[in-house]
């Protein structure tokens, strides 16, 4: 691996660098009862909806939205939209006010996560695909400006 990173550098290749990122998990379910199943995390922030699915997205976004367009949120639902295990909405130069700034982050079917029932996509693979793709264009977004 390094004999790799080493032909990388040699051959003008620029080796891969740290990014961080101010990052917010939140979990929406319909009950208290429901958050405990669905995933723990000590610094997790609930949200209880009596949906507990993706229908009434703007609604938990606006309660839960923290941070700027630097920041990721990452929501953890019981049925996304689409009947997907995951997608995420594209950050992009909006006002901080605006309904595009605070529907940005990642979504989450939270049966995606190891142990839940969505085998075998229960293996925590759906996150760091959704972060993926929030994070290529969010570094798209820093380029232009």
């Amino acid at each position: 691996m390094l004999l790799d990173e080493r032909v990388g550098i040699a051959s003008g290749v620029q080796p891969l660098r740290a990014l961080t990122v101010d990052t917010y998990f939140h979990v929406v379910a319909a009950s208290k009862a429901e958050r405990g199943r669905l995933y723990y995390c000590k610094a997790i922030s609930p949200y209880q909806n009596p949906g507990a699915d993706d229908q009434d997205e703007f609604a938990y976004k606006e309660a839960l939205r923290q941070g700027d367009y630097g920041t990721l949120t990452v929501y953890f639902i019981r049925h996304p939209n689409f009947n997907a295990l995951g997608y995420r909405n594209f950050p992009g130069k909006f006002g901080e006010s605006s309904t595009d700034f605070i529907v940005d982050g990642c979504i989450i079917d939270a049966a995606t996560m190891p142990g839940g029932r969505a085998a075998p996509y229960n293996l925590g693979g759906t996150v760091p695909h959704e972060v993926g793709h929030w994070s290529r264009r969010r570094e798209a977004l820093c380029q232009q400006s």
